[in-house]
């Protein structure tokens, strides 16, 4: 029996939650880089995707998005100017405003982002 891999990736989990998570797309490619916990991936696309679903399915509601962040490993070793050299945050905000940009420009409705 041959399975086949699906269209939209399926995610499993096996974290604190006791879920199995196996974050793989197409050709078992991870679906985007690691945060730090083990089911946190980056996935900017996938803000843009949840928002055209909303316009679709709900008729375009204003959408107030309350969080949104990703998290990283803590050293207390290391010193603030260093620490403050956050590439990986700031490219993970970059791609997500630009994502929310791009789905706004198609007409979904973003009433908050904080």
């Amino acid at each position: 029996m041959t399975l086949k891999q699906p269209k939209e990736p399926r995610i499993f989990s096996l974290a604190d939650s006791g879920t199995l998570t196996l974050p793989f797309g197409e050709n078992l490619k991870p679906i985007g880089d690691r945060a730090n916990s083990i089911w946190l991936y980056i996935v900017p696309r996938g803000l843009r995707s949840l928002m055209n679903y909303i316009r679709e399915k709900y008729g375009n509601p204003p959408v107030i998005i309350t969080e949104n962040g990703m998290d990283d490993p803590n050293n207390a070793l290391t010193p603030i100017k260093d620490a403050l050299k956050d590439a990986k945050r700031i490219k993970y905000h970059e791609a997500y405003l630009e994502s929310l940009l791009a789905s706004i420009k198609y007409g979904s409705l973003v009433a908050f982002m904080f």
